[in-house]
């Protein structure tokens, strides 16, 4: 549940907005195509964390291969954050809204909010998941 809670606060990547779709569901609207679909951009790297920890659930003696793989998907989710704040400049003010936007040159497109914020989310769950692991802590759960 704690898992699912997480990809529900995600910040999106950049070029994707929600929508609510009634019944407390929500539609993901890719921006530049308007493709639409009802699980979030980043339901695949939510559920590859949360397969890591059944398979140490499973298999109590994988917990240090397990810590190892989150702490390699959080080391790329920083320096994915790192290159979208690179490529996206910003943040820039929107002068109608007092709201922040990044800009892509190389694109053309526009981004409400700091294009790095979702990978920055996801290499902090999986450093938290990584800390729940009995890995250096004398015992195994």
């Amino acid at each position: 549940v704690w898992l699912a809670n997480c990809l529900r606060r995600c910040p999106l990547p950049p070029g994707w907005t929600a929508s609510d779709a009634g019944q407390g569901r929500l539609r993901y609207i890719e921006m530049e195509t308007r493709a639409t679909q009802d699980t979030s951009p980043l339901l695949d790297r939510f559920a590859e964390l949360g397969r890591l920890m059944l398979h140490w659930r499973q298999n109590p003696g994988a917990a240090q291969d397990v810590a190892d793989a989150l702490a390699s998907k959080q080391e790329k989710d920083i320096e994915e954050a790192k290159r979208a704040r690179k490529v996206w400049q910003g943040p820039h003010m929107d002068q109608d809204t007092g709201v922040e936007f990044w800009h892509c040159p190389a694109t053309g497109r526009s981004t409400w909010g700091d294009p790095g914020m979702a990978s920055d989310f996801l290499a902090r769950i999986a450093e938290r998941l990584k800390r729940a692991l009995p890995v250096g802590k004398g015992s195994e759960n």
